[in-house]
């Protein structure tokens, strides 16, 4: 057991049950990769049932970052594999991801879709293959071959939220997703205009309109003497004297 260890670059040390806390390099090894993997499930909002292959892709991640510890000018990877990996290859986790389908093994083959869609879960083994797996939430696959991705679409952002736990970062960060619990804002009534003029009040104001007796309604006298004469003797009423028809009416007086 001892020997297989040593060949796949792990150093086997026992301890006592229950004081692995007496191992800090490899609990602050496995810290990493908890953290890692939760941090890439939370903000892809990715469902914790596909935490396996999250774990698995940041081992890899953490295999082509850090150094190693035999040599510290070169990572992990370029001591196991003796060259520098190719991170533009790796597509950003919980992105929308493409792989080719052969147009052969269509049924369709004119107008099939020529590639299988899903969200990239991360570098994994998976039935016995390593390789970018994939899934539409429900199946998993699993290629080596080319892929595509959009860097900046991440599919599962805009469903409900994976976790109920992760419910107030899903609010902050993606306020118009499904998962987001946004309250419509009752906003007031708006205030109408002076100009602005109900179908009632149009009615209300024709009917008061139309009870207004026109001219043609109103009786009409027979002789328009008498009326006139009576303006007459009131306008004269209420006529006051001036000075020179006083001085008028002296002088005639004397």
């Amino acid at each position: 057991m001892t020997e297989i260890l040593e060949q796949n670059h792990i150093n086997y040390i026992v301890y006592a049950k229950d004081e692995h806390y007496g191992i800090g390099v490899a609990e602050s090894a496995v810290g990493t990769l908890r953290v890692t993997a939760k941090a890439m499930l939370l903000q892809a909002n990715i469902p914790k049932k596909f935490w396996p292959f999250a774990v698995s892709h940041a081992s890899y991640l953490n295999n082509i970052i850090c150094p190693s510890r035999t040599n510290k000018s070169i990572t992990i990877f370029e001591a196991l594999f003796h060259k520098k990996a190719d991170v533009r290859r790796i597509p950003p986790f919980g992105s929308f991801t493409c792989v080719y389908k052969d147009r052969r093994k269509l049924q369709d083959q004119s107008f099939d879709l020529t590639s299988a869609q899903g969200v990239f879960i991360g570098i994994a083994r998976y039935n016995k293959v390593l390789g970018y797996c994939i899934t539409d939430g429900t199946t998993v696959s699993v290629t080596r071959d080319s892929i595509a991705f959009d860097p900046h679409f991440f599919p599962f952002c805009l469903r409900a939220n994976a976790s109920p736990s992760w419910q107030t970062f899903h609010d902050l960060t993606q306020p118009q997703a499904a998962g987001a619990r946004l309250q419509p804002v009752a906003l007031p009534p708006p205030t109408p205009l002076e100009d602005d003029i109900s179908d009632e009040s149009d009615f209300e104001f024709q009917k008061s309109i139309d009870d207004i007796p026109l001219e043609s309604n109103m009786p009409k006298h027979d002789s328009s003497s008498s009326t006139s004469d009576k303006e007459n003797e009131e306008a004269t009423r209420n006529v006051r004297p001036t000075r020179n028809s006083a001085e008028h009416g002296e002088k005639r007086g004397d």
